[in-house]
């Protein structure tokens, strides 16, 4: 007398269980990179995961799935290579539990090298060589951001295109050799746009504020993270309208732009980080997106 409701009860978890075929992760990702170009690697899973996370040049980052279309589950992460990363294959995988299993997703990068010309500019020599007071300083803001950096929170924030932060055209590109004074220094580790004293500037994506204070060589700078490994940072201001743990919505103004810092003009330098690394924004605008997502490869993986 029970045999039918245990019928319809197993042909309910029939339905509501994923097919042999369906069983299966979805894993993109370009075959090769540039040295400091940013690129998207994505994991679509048929299960939701109890918890995941990225793994990529020695760094590892929490990440939160998020439902797409067709009761899928979707793991997103935008990673990349500093200018000085080393060319060569690098592997970059995924980590999940699935139903309290532990399962690892790897795939390899191919890192190409890439040439950056070199840029002379002359400042005022403090700003080349700080004198013995602010040494200190600048190593106490160094920790600062490098601890506002590996603080990004896993959920990610973030979509693509990003939202351009000013309207002017790029004045410096990111990774160029900087010789200040006669003096070489590190690459560059932003992207310098043209930006008048005044011009509003606005949040690449939603985030939360992580530092908004004034630095010796940044001048008045903000930090905001997006999530999962993403944080962008916003230097030279002459204005911040921002304070640290304020939630900001993509395109919101978080302050002015200005000539603080070591600078040679007005402008806004706008450095983007992932995972800690800093990579070069400009691929990830509108008019450039095009060209990283159409670089990437679908590999099949069953989930056995």
């Amino acid at each position: 007398m029970f045999r039918r409701p245990i019928l319809v009860l197993l042909l309910l978890l029939a339905l509501a269980s994923p097919s042999a075929a369906e069983m299966k992760a979805r894993f993109i990702a370009p075959q090769a990179v540039s040295q400091g170009e940013p690129f998207l690697v994505e994991l679509i899973l048929p299960v939701e995961p109890r918890s995941a996370s990225l793994r990529w040049l020695g760094r590892e980052q929490a990440l939160e799935p998020r439902p797409v279309e067709g009761g899928f589950w979707s793991l997103r992460a935008l990673v990349g290579a500093s200018a000085s990363q080393k060319a060569g294959r690098e592997i970059v995988a995924f980590s999940v539990d699935v139903a309290g299993r532990s399962r690892t997703f790897p795939w390899q990068i191919e890192i190409r090298s890439r040439s950056f010309p070199e840029s002379r500019l002359t400042v005022e020599e403090k700003m080349v060589v700080p004198p013995e007071e602010a040494r200190s300083r600048i190593e106490k803001e160094s920790r600062r951001v490098q601890a506002a950096l590996a603080s990004s929170q896993p959920s990610g924030l973030w979509t693509l295109p990003l939202n351009r932060p000013v309207k002017g055209i790029v004045t410096c590109p990111y990774g160029w050799r900087r010789v200040y004074n006669g003096k070489p220094r590190s690459p560059h580790s932003g992207v310098d746009l043209r930006a008048g004293v005044g011009a509003s500037v606005r949040s690449l994506a939603p985030g939360r504020v992580l530092l908004a204070e004034e630095h010796y060589f940044a001048g008045n700078v903000v930090y905001v993270d997006h999530g999962g490994g993403v944080v962008s940072a916003y230097a030279h201001l002459s204005r911040i309208d921002v304070a640290v743990g304020q939630d900001v919505e993509r395109g919101q103004v978080l302050g002015l732009a200005g000539a603080t810092g070591r600078v040679t003009g007005p402008h806004l330098h706008l450095g983007l980080f992932l995972q800690g690394r800093s990579v070069d924004a400009m691929p990830l605008f509108e008019e450039d997106l095009k060209g990283l997502l159409e670089g990437r490869q679908e590999l099949e993986i069953a989930l056995d």
